[in-house]
Parts: C-alpha cells; sequence; structure tokens
C-alpha cells in the first residue's frame, strides 16, 4: 500500500507494473530515484522512492510471488491483481486503521500530486512525475491556477517517511 501511495502510478499502471520495468537510476544515498516504464505506450518516468524500504519490499514481495515478473500478483490466479483486489486491500487498510472505508483508491495518485504540491514541487515537476502529457490535466486535479516559487528536490520530499 506504501508503494501505492509513495509512487504516484495510477491502479492501471500499478496493476501493470512488471519488476523488468524498474530500472534503479541513482544508489549513492537513502533517498533515490527508478525509473519505471509504465501507463499508455509504456512511457518511461522517472519515480522518487525511498531506496532501503522501496528496495526491501520490492525483494520480499519477489520471493513470494508466484508470478514471475508482475509485480502485484493474485495469490488465488497466479495473475496480475484486479481493480477490484486492490481496492478491497487498500478499503480494509483504511478500516482497521479506524479511517474511513469504501474510498475510491484513485484517490492515492490525486493525494500524491497533492502531497508533493503543497511541499514545493511546482506543477511542472508534478506532471512529468504524474505522466501527463497536458499541464491542464495535471492543475486540473490539484486545482491550483499559479506554480509555487519554492523548489524542493523531489526525493528531499519523501525524507520524512524514512
Amino acid at each position: 500500500m506504501r508503494f501505492f501511495i509513495y509512487s504516484g502510478l495510477s491502479v492501471n499502471e500499478l496493476l501493470e507494473l512488471k519488476f523488468s520495468d524498474i530500472i534503479m537510476l541513482n544508489d549513492k544515498d537513502k533517498n533515490t530515484t527508478f525509473e519505471i516504464e509504465v501507463g499508455k505506450g509504456k512511457k518511461q518516468r522517472v519515480i522518487p522512492l525511498l531506496k532501503k524500504r522501496f528496495i526491501r519490499y520490492l525483494n520480499a514481495h519477489k520471493e513470494l510471488s508466484i508470478c514471475d515478473d508482475v509485480v502485484f500478483c493474485s495469490k488465488n490466479k497466479s495473475t496480475k491483481m484486479s481493480r477490484q483486489t486492490i481496492s478491497k486491500i487498500v478499503n480494509e487498510q483504511l478500516k482497521y486503521a479506524g479511517l474511513k472505508a469504501d474510498v475510491p483508491i484513485e484517490i492515492f495518485k490525486n493525494s500524491f500530486a497533492i502531497f508533493a504540491y503543497e511541499r514545493g514541487i511546482s506543477d511542472r515537476k508534478i506532471q512529468q512525475l504524474l505522466g501527463h502529457t497536458n499541464i491542464q490535466t495535471t492543475r486540473k486535479l490539484l486545482n491550483v491556477r499559479k506554480t509555487v516559487t519554492t523548489k524542493l528536490d523531489v526525493a528531499d520530499v519523501f525524507k520524512e517517511f524514512e
């Protein structure tokens, strides 16, 4: 679930993600970026993630996976998970945490964008992170009209989660 929240990937991108789509770009410190080939036409995007947690998660997940290359695999069918399964898992976790359940799973991509924007990431950088071709799509999601003047390195935003 953390990967879902902190990656900014859409549900469909998450479900289509394969281990072979993930390329580590920078491994010099604990915060790093990964290149992920996702979305329409397998566009490449650089996703900032905490290296230590992400690698730990991937290694554990790959060992337990009964699918060859699919990151989010259904245990019952040896295939990728369905949207319904992801939704069920997310809502069970929210309920367990004492939060409102029955939240649309698309909210996590939106939350990622708003979280980054509130911490000073420009709408143009968020557009790149989300894989939007049109800045208006990003601005509509953020519901903002102006660019934040404070610029931060995207990886720095996620240091608070280490």
